[in-house]
């Protein structure tokens, strides 16, 4: 069981930027670690002209999904742009990279290990969330299914909030431990009034469609869940 840490919210600029695989201008923070099964959250920054082509293209044993904070790379291999808001879902085994940044990016990755193979979710390239439509969840809020695993229940998706929109109580989800980030806008917890703003990274036991949550401007989260 995968066990990530720590549970509740934190600002991923109170952790150092550390050098990345020995490659000029690649840096990286972990954000979350499970020591059990050796998955983990982190951010990856490439500054302005970074080029990665010394390591080639790579593969990994675990699941990786992606989401684009800011800027730009290119897929060297694939000689493809990827821009932010963009999201990719790699299963193990699949091929990618090198990069060049030619702006720079910076991109949050959730790393999970899962070696029986159980989590099958759709094996996804770099794509624009904006071409699936969003569906309904509740008064203001909206979801859109990013990729998901029927027999785990795992899934990853935006959910979007309207301003002061919330999610009636009965709409739980399925218990288990989520991801999230906030893309934009502010995230604000319900009973509490505290709020977490557009580059805060969550661990939490609890869903976003279970009545706590809200937004007084109105914000959209990228939530996900790997059940194993």
């Amino acid at each position: 069981m995968i066990d990530k840490r720590p549970l509740g919210f934190l600002d991923p600029d109170l952790i150092e930027w550390q050098p990345e695989a020995s490659i000029d201008g690649l840096y990286s923070k972990t954000l979350t670690r499970c020591e059990l099964t050796g998955s983990y959250t982190r951010m990856l920054k490439l500054i302005p002209g970074t080029i990665t082509a010394s390591v080639g293209a790579l593969s990994h044993e675990h699941l990786e999904e992606i989401w684009i904070v800011e800027g730009a790379i290119h897929d060297l291999t694939l000689e493809q742009n990827f821009t932010s808001g963009m999201y990719a879902n790699r299963l193990a085994g699949m091929k990618h990279g090198p990069w060049r940044a030619r702006d720079g990016a910076v991109t949050v990755e959730i790393r999970d290990n899962d070696p029986d193979g159980a989590i099958t979710k759709s094996q996804l390239e770099f794509f624009d969330p904006s071409l699936i439509a969003w569906a309904t969840a509740g008064a203001g809020v909206f979801v859109k299914t990013l990729t998901s695993c029927a027999p785990t229940g795992s899934y990853s998706r935006l959910v979007k909030y309207q301003p002061e929109a919330q999610a009636p109580t009965e709409s739980q989800g399925e218990p288990g431990r989520s991801e999230v980030w906030v893309v934009a806008g502010n995230l604000v917890e319900r009973a509490s009034g505290r709020l977490h703003p557009a580059g805060t990274y969550g661990s939490l036991d609890l869903d976003l469609l279970d009545g706590s949550w809200t937004s007084h401007g109105g914000c959209v989260v990228l939530e996900v869940r790997n059940r194993i």
